[in-house]
């Protein structure tokens, strides 16, 4: 996801937060397990994803699939 944001600036941007610091948000994205992908606040996605269903969830997030 970093890669993606670094190549996308304009379009993609990253955070990554540690739940144990922000329940508030754990509670918020109902996490369950990590890594706990959220895109546009809406698409979520838990584990870790190989590039290509990245691409298809940002893919998706965006319209575009």
């Amino acid at each position: 996801a970093n890669q993606f944001a670094v190549a996308n600036a304009q379009f993609i941007r990253t955070n990554i937060v540690n739940a144990l610091q922000f329940p508030g948000l754990v509670q918020q994205y109902g996490v369950r397990g990590v890594p706990r992908i959220i895109l546009n606040d809406r698409l979520h996605h838990t584990g870790i994803p190989d590039e290509h269903l990245l691409l298809s969830l940002v893919q998706e997030c965006a319209g575009l699939d």
